[in-house]
C-alpha cells in the first residue's frame, strides 16, 4: 500500500492500480541531513552550467522518491556473505530513460561518506534523471539511501511500476513519494542556490551533475 497526502492535507491508501491522474503530490519526509567533512574538490557554479528552473514546462514530469537499504538497489539479496550484484530494476528504469548511471561510482561514494547528492541526466532530455542522496544517519543501521526519479508523464506508468516493483521487493523502506505539483526534487537540483545550498545543513554537502550537455 502507499501513503499519498493530496495539498490540502488529506491522507488516503492507493494501490498502483487505483492511483488517480489529476495532479496531487506527497508531502517531503522528515530531514535525513547531517554535515560532512570539508568537501577540498571544485565544483562548477549553477550559472557555469546554465541551470534554471523552467516554469513553463516543469508540470510535464511527474517525480518519484523513497529510501532503500543501498544493497537492495545494487544486489539480488541482502546479505553481506552471499552478495551477488543485480541492480536490474534500477538497470531497467536508466535504459528507459536513457539515463547513463556509474553505479560503482555512486557505492564507492556512499561507502566513503561523501553525503553528497548524485544526479545523472537523460541523453535526450536534461530535466529527465536519477538522483541518489547518499546522505547517512550515523544511526542508520540498514544502510538506506535516498531515490529521486523524474521523468516526462509519458512514461509516468511504466516507471511507476518499475519502481514499484522495487519499492515491493523486500523491507525496510520509507513512504513512496509521487509529486505531480510540487516538483520538490526538480527545485532541488535545479534551484540548489535556494533549495539546497541556503540550508545549513547542506553546508559541507554539494550536488554533483553527470551527463549534462
Amino acid at each position: 500500500m502507499i501513503k499519498v497526502t493530496r495539498t490540502f492535507g488529506l491522507a488516503f491508501q492507493n494501490t498502483k492500480e487505483n492511483i488517480p491522474n489529476y495532479n496531487y503530490a506527497i508531502s517531503p519526509g522528515p530531514s535525513r541531513f547531517r554535515t560532512s567533512p570539508e568537501k577540498k574538490d571544485a565544483t562548477e557554479t549553477l550559472a557555469d552550467m546554465k541551470l534554471e528552473i523552467n516554469h513553463p514546462t516543469i508540470y510535464n514530469y511527474v517525480e518519484f522518491s523513497f529510501s532503500l537499504p543501498i544493497n537492495d538497489l545494487f544486489y539480488e539479496k541482502w546479505d553481506a556473505n552471499v552478495l551477488k550484484p543485480d541492480g536490474h530494476e534500477i538497470n531497467g528504469i536508466a535504459d528507459v530513460l536513457a539515463v547513463p548511471i556509474n553505479k560503482p561510482q555512486v557505492e564507492k561514494d556512499y561507502w566513503n561518506h561523501t553525503d553528497n547528492v548524485e544526479v545523472y541526466h537523460s541523453d535526450n532530455d536534461r530535466e529527465v534523471f536519477i538522483m541518489f542522496d547518499l546522505i547517512r544517519d550515523p544511526y542508520d543501521q540498514c544502510n538506506m539511501i535516498h531515490l529521486g526519479v523524474r521523468c516526462h508523464r509519458n512514461n509516468d506508468e511504466e516507471i511507476r511500476d518499475r519502481l514499484l516493483h522495487l519499492y515491493k521487493k523486500r523491507n525496510p523502506r520509507s513512504n513512496f513519494q509521487i509529486d505531480y505539483f510540487n516538483q520538490s526534487i526538480y527545485r532541488k537540483i535545479f534551484g540548489a542556490d535556494f533549495y539546497f545550498y541556503s540550508l545549513e545543513e547542506n553546508k559541507n554537502r554539494r550536488i554533483n551533475y553527470h551527463n549534462l550537455s
